[in-house]
């Protein structure tokens, strides 16, 4: 790469979001009501979702309690207020627009193209990739776990809304 040169990832993520929304809108591919949709979600959906996370959550705890007990709520702890911040802004900075992209617009666009369980596999290495710039092994392998289950999700659903919901538990967690 350039020495000194940073690629801003919002600022990329929020254009990259916008010109999928524009190609989806103008093809007809998404309504603008899609976006905050509850889509065909069921509460079974929601609970999955919720169940998950908990199970998620707990292991995650009970493995950094174990393993790294220094990292366990480090943020809050060193900036309260930088941690309600991230909490609020990340979905709304970051999960909007990776929904956008790594979900409507992924799963529209390839529909015709590949059945959905390889779409969403396709994608999941996709959503991965896209966080290829926290030069994170550890990252990439979770977020690939996620973009499976998000996109599982979506696919299941039709809701950007709960597969937002469920990325920004996720992503607040971390």
């Amino acid at each position: 790469g350039v020495p000194g040169f940073r690629l801003p990832v919002i600022p990329v993520l929020a254009v990259a979001a916008l010109a999928s929304y524009i190609y989806m809108r103008t093809s007809g591919a998404l309504k603008a009501s899609d976006v905050f949709s509850l889509g065909s979600s069921t509460r079974g959906d929601w609970l999955l979702v919720v169940v998950r996370f908990l199970c998620f959550a707990v292991l995650l705890w009970a493995l950094l309690a174990v393993r790294m007990p220094e990292a366990l709520f480090a943020l809050p702890r060193r900036s309260l207020r930088l941690w309600a911040m991230v909490m609020v802004f990340y979905p709304i900075a970051s999960v909007l627009a990776q929904g956008i992209v790594y979900r409507a617009f992924f799963m529209k666009r390839y529909s015709s193209m590949f059945p959905q369980v390889l779409r969403i596999v396709a994608g999941a290495a996709v959503f991965s990739f896209g966080h290829i710039a926290f030069a994170n092994p550890i990252a990439l392998v979770f977020t690939f776990i996620g973009g499976l289950m998000f996109l599982s999700t979506y696919a299941k659903s039709g809701s950007l809304l709960l597969s937002g919901v469920e990325h920004a538990l996720y992503g607040d967690l971390i």
